[in-house]
C-alpha cells in the first residue's frame, strides 16, 4: 500500500470528488505460486465499509535512471487511483503480460476493463476536465528501442554503456527518451493525440499527486513551498509562504526549518497545515498547525512512526500511519486536536499476534553524528536475561519489518528468542564538511580515506556497546545482516571490527577486480572519476584492504551467509571464492528473476526461515528437526567443527590490522 515511508513522492491514496470515499490499492503477496495478488479499493469514509473493484494483473516495480539507462532495484511502484470527475470510475494502471496500461472500473465494482493497449508502459493519467476522456503518458520510442536491441542480438550486442553487465548482457534502454500524450475515449479505446487542455489537466494530477518538493496552492492564489536556505546539499529548507497579494510572510520559528514531508491549506488561506521531520536525528513526524496572524505554529502531532502519503479532506487530513509494532493503515488525523481515527486497516489480524517491546536507543558516534536504533526483544523478556542479538540495517522507521530490503524478520527472529537491534544509519560523513554543493561531491568525500564507512562503523559499535552495556546483549553471540549499504557495513565490520559470531548479506561485494570489471563501463567510469576508485589495471591492495573480503578472507572466521539475486550474484564471487578456498564458513544462494531488493513472495518467505535458521544454529545452538533441512545441517555442523575460538564483542585480539575510526581532524 504505497512506497517506502523515507521516499517523498505520489500518494497512494485518492480522495473521490465528493469526499466520501478513497480509493488504493492493495497489493499480497502468494507464498505458495510466488504471486502477487493485486486488487483495487475503495473504502467508505463514513464507517470504514470496503470492497473491491478489480483485482488481478501483475507486480508492478518502479523503474528510475541508473547512469543514464533505464532500471528497476525491485522497489514498488505507487499506483494511485484516479477518480472521474462525477465519481462513477476509477482509472489505475494494471500490468498485464509485461506492460502497463490504464484500466478502469465502475466504483460500484460492476465492471473493469483495460482501456489502452500501447506497446510500452504507460507512465501516467488523468481524466479530462470535462471527464470524457483519458489522458495517457507513454515512452513510444522505448518500445522501438527494446525491439532493435532484439534485433541487434543477431549481430551481437556491443558492449557499452548500455550494458550493465552483473544484470545481464543484454543492453539497457536509455531512460531520456521523450514521451508522448494521448488522449484516449475510454468507451471505444480510440486515442489521438492530446490537446493542451488534456496536457494541462495531466500535469496538474501529476504535480498534485508528487510531495518530493512539498508546497501548498490556494484557491484564492496563496502559495507555500520549502525553499533551501544555502547551497550546500544538506541545507535545511525554509518555509516560505506568500499571500493572495503576493506578499511574503516571515515564519522565523524552528518549526518553519524542514526537511518538509508535506503542506495544505485550510479554510481558504488562512491556516497552513504541515508535516515536517524533526528530533534526534529527525527521527519522528510532527504535524503542524499554522495560522500566521496568531502567531507561532502550533504542533498537534508527533510521533516516531512515519506519517505518509497525506490528503486533505472536509473533517481532517487522511494519512498513511505505521509505527514500529503497527503496519500501515490509513487514519483521519482531527486539524485542532491531532486526534487519530482509524478508517482502513489492510492487516487486522496483526493486532492479536503477541509481539515484545520496542525501545528506541539514541546515541553520537565517534564523529558526533547522531544516530538511533531500534532495540527488539522477546515476549515475556526478564530483566537482567542476556539474548543472542541480530542488528539489522540501515533505516528504522515505522513498522519494523525485515531491515532495508526486508529479508531479517524482525520480530519473527524476537520470537525466537533474539534481540533484534535495527539501526537506523546517521547523516552522511560529508554533511560536516563545508563546500558540499553536488552529490558528486558528497559521494567524493565520503569515499575519501573509507569515511563515511569508518562512521558507520562507528555509529554500530556505539549502539551494540549500549546494548551490551544494558545487559541485554550476550557479547559471544552477536550476529549482523544487510542488504546495500547495509551490507557494505556488515563487510567493513567484518574486517575492521571483531566480535560477530555470524553474518548474513543480501548483496556483496566491493573487490579489486569485481567492482571495476563486472557492473559495466558506465559504473567503472562512476567509480574511477566519482569515487576515485582505481582502474582494474592499477594494482593497488593498499586501496581496497579495508573493504575486500577477498584480501581479508584468510584472516575472517566468522561464518557469512549470502543470499542475492541473480541479477547480482556475480559481484560475489570473488569475495565467495576466496573464502572458500581459504577453507571459511561461507554459504551463498542465488534466487532467480530478482534485483536488488527481491520481489517474490516465496523467495522472501525462504529468505525468511533460512536467517532465522543460520541465527539459530550459530547464536543458540539450535537445529530445526524438520528432516528436509538434514543436508543444511550436516554442512553447517562441517563448517563449525574446523572453526577456531571468535572474539567475543570488546575482545580487542584481531588477526590483521583494523581500520583505526578517527574522527575528522578539528
Amino acid at each position: 500500500m504505497g512506497n517506502s515511508p523515507e521516499i517523498p513522492g505520489q500518494s497512494p491514496l485518492a480522495l473521490s470528488p465528493d469526499g466520501k470515499q478513497l480509493a488504493l490499492i492493495l497489493a499480497r503477496g502468494e507464498t505458495a505460486d510466488g504471486s502477487v495478488c493485486r486488487g483495487v479499493v475503495v473504502v467508505r469514509l463514513a464507517d470504514g465499509a470496503a470492497r473491491l473493484i478489480d483485482t488481478g494483473g501483475e507486480d508492478m516495480l518502479m523503474r528510475g535512471s541508473m547512469r543514464g539507462y533505464l532500471n528497476s532495484a525491485g522497489e514498488p511502484a505507487v499506483v494511485r487511483p484516479v477518480w472521474s470527475p462525477d465519481g462513477e470510475w476509477i482509472a489505475y494502471l494494471r500490468r498485464d503480460h509485461g506492460i502497463a496500461q490504464v484500466w478502469r472500473a465502475r466504483a460500484d465494482g460492476s465492471y473493469a476493463a483495460p482501456v489502452t493497449h500501447l506497446a510500452a508502459d504507460v507512465q501516467d493519467l488523468a481524466w479530462s476536465r470535462d471527464g470524457r476522456r483519458l489522458v495517457a503518458a507513454w515512452h513510444p520510442k522505448e518500445a522501438e528501442v527494446d525491439q532493435a536491441i532484439s534485433s541487434e542480438a543477431d549481430k551481437g550486442w556491443l558492449f557499452d554503456a548500455r550494458v550493465v553487465s552483473n544484470f545481464s548482457a543484454r543492453p539497457l534502454v536509455w531512460a531520456g527518451y521523450p514521451r508522448a500524450v494521448i488522449s484516449v475515449d475510454p468507451s471505444d479505446g480510440k486515442s489521438e493525440e492530446a490537446g493542451a487542455d488534456d496536457i494541462a489537466a495531466l500535469k496538474m494530477q501529476t504535480e498534485s499527486d508528487d510531495s518530493s518538493r512539498p508546497e501548498a496552492l490556494a484557491p484564492d492564489g496563496a502559495h507555500a513551498w520549502a525553499q533551501s536556505s544555502g547551497t550546500s546539499v544538506f541545507a535545511p529548507t525554509g518555509l516560505q509562504i506568500r499571500d493572495k497579494k503576493g506578499s511574503a510572510i516571515p515564519c522565523r520559528w524552528d518549526s518553519c526549518r524542514g526537511p518538509f514531508w508535506g503542506m495544505w491549506f485550510r479554510d481558504g488561506s488562512k491556516t497552513l497545515i504541515f508535516l515536517r521531520k524533526e528530533g534526534w536525528n529527525r527521527g519522528s513526524y510532527a504535524l503542524y498547525r499554522w495560522a500566521p496572524a496568531a502567531g507561532e505554529p502550533r504542533r498537534i502531532l508527533l510521533t516516531n512512526g512515519v506519517i505518509s502519503g497525506c490528503l486533505m479532506a472536509a473533517d481532517g487530513l487522511l494519512c498513511n500511519v505505521e509505527e514500529a509494532r503497527v503496519p500501515r493503515h490509513v487514519v483521519r488525523i482531527d486539524l485542532q486536536t491531532g486526534r487519530q481515527t482509524p478508517i482502513f486497516n489492510p492487516n487486522p489480524a496483526w493486532a492479536h499476534l503477541a509481539l515484545g517491546t520496542v525501545q528506541r536507543l539514541t546515541w553520537k558516534n565517534a564523529f558526533g553524528l547522531p544516530a538511533w536504533g531500534d532495540l527488539v526483544l522477546p515476549p515475556g523478556y526478564k530483566t537482567g536475561t542476556k539474548l543472542p542479538l541480530v542488528i539489522t540495517q540501515y533505516v528504522s522507521r515505522g513498522f519494523l519489518r525485515g531491515g532495508t530490503g526486508n529479508e531479517y524478520p524482525i520480530f519473527p527472529l524476537a520470537a525466537q528468542g533474539f534481540a533484534v537491534l535495527s539501526l537506523d544509519r546517521p547523516q552522511e560523513y560529508s554533511a560536516s564538511l563545508d563546500h558540499i554543493d553536488s552529490w558528486d561531491k558528497s559521494n567524493a568525500a565520503n569515499q575519501k580515506d573509507w569515511m563515511e564507512r569508518k562512521s558507520l562503523l562507528s555509529s554500530l559499535k556505539v549502539g551494540v556497546d549500549q546494548v551490551v552495556a544494558m545487559g541485554i546483549a550476550d557479547p559471544g553471540c552477536i550476529g549482523i545482516t544487510g542488504l546495500s549499504d547495509g551490507a557494505t557495513t556488515v563487510r567493513f565490520a567484518l574486517i575492521n571490527l571483531p566480535g560477530f559470531a555470524a553474518a548474513s548479506l543480501s548483496s556483496c561485494c566491493v573487490e579489486p577486480r569485481t567492482s571495476m570489471t563486472s557492473g559495466g563501463i558506465a559504473w567503472a567510469d562512476w567509480q574511477h572519476n566519482v569515487l576515485g576508485y582505481p582502474r582494474a589495471t592499477e594494482e593497488r591492495p593498499d586501496f581496497w584492504r579495508p573493504v575486500s573480503l577477498a584480501l581479508n578472507a584468510a584472516h575472517i572466521d566468522t561464518p557469512l551467509l549470502m543470499q542475492l539475486s541473480d541479477k547480482e550474484f556475480q559481484l560475489s564471487l570473488e569475495a565467495f571464492t576466496a573464502l572458500r578456498e581459504h577453507g571459511k564458513p561461507v554459504e551463498m544462494y542465488v534466487f532467480p528473476h530478482e534485483y536488488h531488493e527481491k520481489v517474490g513472495p516465496t523467495h522472501r518467505l525462504n529468505a525468511y526461515i533460512r536467517n532465522i535458521d543460520w541465527f539459530n544454529f550459530w547464536l543458540k545452538g539450535v537445529e530445526d528437526p524438520t528432516p528436509a533441512k538434514a543436508d543444511q545441517y550436516r554442512r553447517w555442523e562441517k563448517m563449525r567443527s574446523g572453526l577456531p575460538r571468535l572474539p567475543k564483542w570488546g575482545e580487542i585480539i584481531p588477526t590483521s590490522e583494523p581500520t583505526p575510526l578517527r574522527p575528522p581532524a578539528p
